[in-house]
């Protein structure tokens, strides 16, 4: 499933790439891993090879990887190509173990965190939770509900002490713009590949920059959700609300997190109309993006018009 998320991925960010997967055993297990490969054979093209591989080499004149294997019918083939990626099963790591011991957390005998399939979320030691591959491989959508159930075991655990540490948050004054000549701001988001790898971005920039030019409004693009994740080292989040802006437009993903930075700014988060561009275009309409392209236009010009002139 692994290799399978690896090609989708490597396919949909380069258009005509050319995936053969080589497998022993199809391990798709359940009806929706199962949907996701037929769509890597049928929707996108993924070659699956049953196959046993018994040497790689590589061609001296081309330098690329040649690969001698038995297919289903135990036919001796070779197949050339320009990369070769080691699909390896995943197992837990030395610090892993150390980890569990220093917590005291018993291992089963495959190294993961030891369950019980009636309390698959406690460990060996009470009030250590477990949540996605500590426990087992996992896929996203299993590991993050697991990791919600996790933190609701924990949090009924500190019950008691609810509320006895919080700090109320202070924002600055909020900025009156009653009698500022309004100005529409409007900022999108690349998303990393998420947007730009479907959605002409730059297309969308320029389409926005000319329908706000009649207006004496102004247009951006560049990285908005990137900020708010704890490592991201960048420029300071409230720049965009920090901007000439009274009005804002932020054309991005579906986090809920933005209006709080306009009270950060000073600035009413009333004054923020938000454009789906992700969730709404490049994921729902990854195999059209030119479609896609036209709707992130109509979605921003459509939030551009909600605000106040």
């Amino acid at each position: 499933m692994a290799a399978t998320k690896e090609a989708i991925l490597a396919k949909e960010h380069e258009p005509g790439l050319d995936v053969t997967i080589f497998f022993l055993d199809l391990r798709a297990f359940g009806k929706d891993f199962d949907r996701y490969c037929d769509r890597a054979k049928n929707q996108l093209g993924v070659h699956f090879v049953r196959s046993f591989i018994s040497r790689t080499y590589e061609m001296p004149d081309t330098r690329n990887l040649r690969v001698m294997y038995a297919d289903g019918n135990v036919k001796q083939t070779e197949d050339e190509f320009d990369m070769i990626v080691l699909s390896l099963g995943l197992e837990p790591s030395a610090s892993l173990q150390e980890q569990a011991q220093r917590m005291g957390v018993v291992l089963n005998r495959w190294g993961f965190a030891e369950t019980s399939e009636l309390c698959p979320l406690d460990t060996s030691r009470p009030g250590v939770f477990v949540g996605g591959a500590f426990q087992e491989p996992k896929d996203i959508p299993d590991t993050v509900m697991q990791a919600s159930a996790a933190a609701a075991r924990a949090m009924a655990l500190l019950a008691p002490a609810r509320g006895t540490r919080v700090r109320t948050k202070t924002y600055p004054p909020q900025r009156d713009i009653a009698d500022e000549p309004p100005r529409i701001g409007v900022f999108i988001c690349h998303c990393g590949s998420n947007i730009a790898s479907v959605v002409d971005v730059e297309r969308v920039v320029k389409r926005t920059r000319d329908l706000l030019a009649c207006r004496r409004r102004r247009n951006q693009h560049l990285h908005l959700c990137r900020r708010y994740a704890n490592s991201y080292q960048g420029p300071d989040p409230c720049a965009p609300a920090k901007s000439r802006g009274r009005r804002l437009v932020y054309a991005t993903n579906s986090r809920a997190d933005l209006r709080d930075t306009l009270r950060d700014a000073g600035l009413n988060p009333y004054l923020l109309e938000m454009a789906n561009i992700r969730d709404q275009c490049s994921w729902v309409h990854s195999g059209e993006p030119g479609r896609a392209t036209d709707k992130a236009v109509d979605l921003v010009r459509m939030a551009v018009a909600a605000r106040p002139a």
